[in-house]
């Protein structure tokens, strides 16, 4: 008889148990990778995501490849995640795989997009923004008046266009825009055209690079050319390479993801998403991830830079009080 008392109270127990779990929301969120960037925002995603009562899924593909990324998607829902936040390893190459995802759950896509696959919403970075911390750091630390030159992929490209216009609106005349420098994505384009502008141009002051890839291009150009102490490095991105050159000064400054900002606007996204369904996307204001400035601290001075150019070129101190922009530098183009 207390067996059956024991066996009679234990089956309400386990059946209340079993809806509470399935009550809990589950969230995922699928990296493209790992990097420093994505460990902060994974730590900063769940404590907002348990103290949002929710649940958190997330998962980094090792290695790095697109077949490995869907594998992980596939256990991610099967583990009964029900919204799905991913950045792709080969968006290009992944949209029969994200539409297939987005057949069965809502999916957000992060940083790198894939429009015609029927994902849900689409969380990319603030270009404006990027272009504008980049024009802080040059106000920063370079002395008003030099010339500087700007790496970047392709002017026409729709996120690289939005970074210069309001890097040039940010900047204003404080310094000379020599010319931008196109690489069209060539990796070694971009570092051959900063050692021509070394060998040739050696009244430029400062590189300042759109794409990631151009932090490492430029460091690496500088360096060889041994124009560490008379040329800033300033550039979009967290290679490691150049967050190595940030803490000893080889590199002045990076403008970076705000990986705890992220961590935020994705949560809150994948939250509204798991509670209302796609019903809710008109009501979602889709949000932008924020970026910082990063600086360093082991670097010459604004002062002692113009020093050290004055001893290689005596005639910089006229370009500098005060500097006429050339006819050129209005379009961020010159000869």
């Amino acid at each position: 008889m207390k067996r059956f008392l024991i066996f009679a109270i234990l089956i309400p127990l386990v059946t209340f148990s079993s809806f509470a779990v399935a009550d809990t929301l589950r969230v995922g969120i699928l990296t493209d990778g790992s990097s420093d960037f994505w460990v902060t925002l994974r730590n900063e995603a769940q404590s907002q995501v348990k103290a949002a009562g929710m649940e958190l899924d997330f998962r980094t593909p090792a290695p790095a490849t697109s077949a490995k990324q869907e594998e992980l998607a596939r256990a991610m829902i099967d583990g009964g995640v029900q919204v799905l936040a991913i950045c792709p390893v080969r968006a290009s190459r992944q949209v029969d795989f994200i539409t297939a995802l987005a057949e069965q759950i809502p999916v957000v896509t992060l940083f790198k997009d894939v429009p015609d696959s029927g994902r849900s919403l689409f969380i990319g970075r603030d270009e404006a923004a990027i272009g504008r911390s980049l024009a802080q750091l040059i106000k920063g630390s370079v002395p008003e008046g030099l010339k500087v030159q700007v790496l970047c992929n392709d002017v026409e490209q729709p996120a690289t266009k939005e970074r210069l216009d309001a890097f040039r609106e940010e900047l204003d005349d404080y310094v000379i825009v020599d010319k931008y420098l196109e690489d069209k994505g060539d990796r070694m384009l971009g570092w051959a055209n900063v050692v021509d502008s070394i060998d040739t141009r050696p009244e430029i002051a400062a590189f300042i690079g759109t794409q990631e890839y151009h932090g490492p291009a430029t460091l690496r150009a500088v360096l060889e050319k041994n124009r560490g102490k008379w040329v800033r490095v300033l550039s979009w991105g967290s290679d490691e390479t150049t967050l190595k050159g940030l803490q000893d000064g080889t590199v002045q400054g990076l403008v970076v993801d705000d990986a705890q900002g992220a961590a935020k606007v994705v949560v809150q996204t994948l939250k509204t998403l798991a509670e209302k369904g796609t019903e809710a996307l008109a009501q979602i204001e889709v949000g932008c991830t924020p970026v910082t400035i990063l600086k360093s601290e082991s670097t010459l001075s604004a002062e002692e830079m113009m020093n050290a150019l004055q001893i290689q070129l005596p005639w910089m101190s006229e370009a500098t009080s005060p500097a006429p922009r050339s006819e050129s530098a209005g379009d961020g183009q010159a000869d």
